[in-house]
């Protein structure tokens, strides 16, 4: 049986959203029984109180390792990190090694990669198992219009999730699966000289709410037409309280934000609904909304892309159904 490993941190919600939304992403790998899942996670501290087991359970995680040492009190020590996962991939043997989005995360799998002389995916936006029985991990291509499937024949085969909102579970009251937790408290000892210190520079970002925490978002696509039209979207949000997002056409055109920006770039979402004015669908856009619950496409393209993932489509033009919304929902 080939063993999976997810790293992940349950230790804020924000990590731990991102964590479970890898675990998500590899539903498919479990549903063949050759493969067991299991998640490490790194900590100063025990991670039981922070575990979400419920969720654990329902995402087919058979063991956790909960690995201890106080070493990793600081994020950047990145060196720490790296050593630690040595060690750990040394003794347990892990087939697969997939890491969640956090930036954290992104720089221990990039140097965990080099310290092991292995091939890193990055960016995955799924992952399934292919007719050799080997695990197929999906990415958008640099140019957005395709998707790459790559096999990594490296001892440890890695790579890195794409960003997503986690997808919403039920989680059931008679679950019968055990979680197996192992703590393990880590004797390791990183030279003061080897530790990693933070010295990026601080830019002055305007601090703009987070598209995730919206139940509903109505976002913009070039189909309005004009800065106009998207500030008048953006104005019908504001008025009934909704997340306000744009697609990478429009922020480029100066007529949104770039913290408006839903994509692989920008936010992802997964809220209730999503109704998109205008919006034909790049890859790159998709992959930032695809979680939603609900997706209505307003477009007079019957074959917009977009319209692949949609619940609802409404073959009409965005800005005279935006002018018909503002003038009803008074």
């Amino acid at each position: 049986m080939s063993k999976v490993w997810a790293y992940c941190n349950f230790s804020d919600v924000n990590e731990r959203d991102k964590s479970l939304s890898l675990l998500y992403k590899l539903q498919d790998v479990m549903k063949d029984n050759r493969f067991t899942l299991e998640v490490i996670a790194l900590g100063a501290k025990r991670c039981d109180e922070d575990i979400p087991i419920q969720h654990l359970q329902c995402l087919n995680v058979s063991k956790i390792y909960c690995v201890t040492n106080n070493v990793f009190n600081g994020i950047n020590n990145y060196v720490a990190y790296v050593e630690a996962m040595k060690i750990l991939i040394n003794k347990y043997n892990p087939q697969y090694l997939m890491f969640s989005s956090s930036r954290h995360n992104r720089i221990v799998a990039a140097q965990l990669a080099t310290a092991l002389e292995s091939g890193l995916t990055a960016e995955c936006s799924k992952y399934y198992v292919n007719t050799d029985n080997e695990i197929v991990q999906i990415r958008p291509t640099f140019e957005g219009n395709t998707y790459a499937h790559i096999i990594s024949k490296s001892a440890v085969k890695m790579s890195t999730a794409l960003k997503s909102s986690y997808q919403r579970i039920s989680i059931s009251e008679s679950i019968t699966k055990t979680l197996d937790i192992e703590t393990i408290e880590l004797p390791l000892e990183i030279p003061h000289k080897n530790i990693y210190f933070n010295n990026s520079t601080a830019f002055n970002i305007p601090v703009t709410p987070k598209l995730e925490k919206y139940d509903v978002i109505f976002a913009a696509g070039m189909g309005l037409g004009s800065k106009e039209n998207v500030n008048k979207l953006k104005r019908l949000a504001k008025r009934h309280n909704v997340g306000f997002g744009a697609s990478r056409p429009v922020v480029e055109m100066g007529w949104a934000e770039q913290s408006d920006l839903i994509g692989m770039s920008g936010s992802c979402v997964s809220p209730n609904l999503y109704l998109a004015f205008g919006i034909s669908g790049s890859l790159q856009h998709m992959e930032g909304m695809r979680n939603a619950a609900k997706i209505i496409s307003i477009n007079t393209d019957k074959n917009a892309p977009l319209h692949q993932l949609c619940y609802s489509i409404i073959l009409a033009d965005a800005v005279e159904m935006l002018d018909y919304l503002i003038n009803e929902w008074r």
